[in-house]
């Protein structure tokens, strides 16, 4: 957060600096235009120092890890069903159908 709070004070100076510049000379309307900008960036600096400190709340969160650690014992059991599911159905139902299908065979 150092880089935004170095933005910040810039923008604070350039604002200052404005107005000491525009009030002292004819051209004070110009000042309105420039400190909108100023302030607007001021304010997306703000939100995303908002944003930046609600990530890093999130990301710090204790339920994250929790989750995380959930998923993959479910993912895993998932990967273990699939495989019994691939031995049982695609290897051992063909070869438990031939080998019925061969002692018919030899019984008639």
């Amino acid at each position: 957060m150092g880089k935004l709070s170095d933005i910040e004070e810039k923008l604070n100076d350039w604002d200052t600096r404005l107005e000491r510049e525009f009030t002292e000379k004819p051209d004070a309307m110009n000042i309105v235009n420039a400190t909108k900008l100023i302030n607007s960036a001021r304010e997306e600096v703000a939100k995303l120092k908002g944003s930046v400190t609600e990530v890093g709340d999130t990301i710090s969160a204790l339920r994250i890890p929790v989750s995380l650690r959930r998923f993959d014992r479910w993912y895993h059991l998932f990967l273990r069903s699939q495989n019994l599911r691939w031995l049982v159905v695609e290897l051992g139902a063909p070869i438990l159908l031939g080998s019925y299908a061969l002692v018919l065979l030899w019984t008639k």
